[in-house]
């Protein structure tokens, strides 16, 4: 399954939809990335955390996505 984002888009509104989707939980995530938990939901919430490029790809990677 190829996923793709528009270029624009606001890429954490996608986060949590994509890796419930796949049925990868929080703590599967954060594993994966090798950060704790709350990270990710401050990933994924785009409190006062920016997603690095880096970080987008290893996330997108770590969901399965290209």
């Amino acid at each position: 399954m190829v996923t793709r984002i528009h270029k624009r888009a606001r890429l954490h509104l996608y986060l949590k939809e994509h890796r419930e989707a796949r049925g990868i939980s929080a703590t599967m995530m954060a594993g994966r990335l090798g950060i704790e938990r709350e990270s990710v939901y401050r990933l994924e919430r785009e409190w006062k955390t920016r997603m690095t490029p880096e970080k987008q790809i290893q996330y997108a990677e770590a969901l399965g996505m290209d």
